[in-house]
């Protein structure tokens, strides 16, 4: 038997950033099934949290090392995986509140210098049918 070569024929260049990347080993153990990179990423760091969080509260040390290392972190980062909140990504969702809650409220920010926003009273005029503009019409509406 020769090995032939399967071989993928690409019609257009969009199609090449398609191809899903995936890990079958990590140097010579080879993985029960194939990861995807951002998955990896996810339950390092959702890993590294919960070893943060379990061993600096005192309560959770009695939790089993089997559901505080491996259980935990795993559906803590399949949830950040499959998971929308608001149509995004839970951690960019999260980055978002938290920019918001500390943000300067009543700024604006203009050419990168922060100036305070000015508020100016709308005026409505409510005789647009008659085709001529009277002042004494106006009502001043504060923001």
């Amino acid at each position: 038997m020769v090995n032939e070569e399967k071989k993928v024929q690409i019609y257009s260049y969009s199609k090449v950033w398609k191809i899903q990347k995936k890990i079958y080993t990590i140097q010579n153990f080879v993985l029960p099934m194939p990861i995807d990179p951002w998955q990896l990423l996810y339950f390092g760091v959702t890993w590294f949290v919960c070893v943060i969080i379990f061993g600096s509260l005192p309560g959770l040390k009695a939790i089993p090392a089997m559901l505080r290392h491996i259980v935990f972190p795993y559906f803590i980062s399949r949830f950040l995986m499959t998971k929308k909140l608001d149509g995004k990504n839970p951690l960019r969702y999260a980055m978002g509140v938290i920019v918001y809650l500390f943000a300067e409220h009543g700024r604006r920010m203009e050419h990168f210098k922060m100036r305070p926003v000015q508020s100016r009273p709308v005026k409505l005029n409510w005789s647009c049918s008659q085709g001529k503009r009277l002042e004494e019409n106006h009502v001043s509406v504060p923001n």
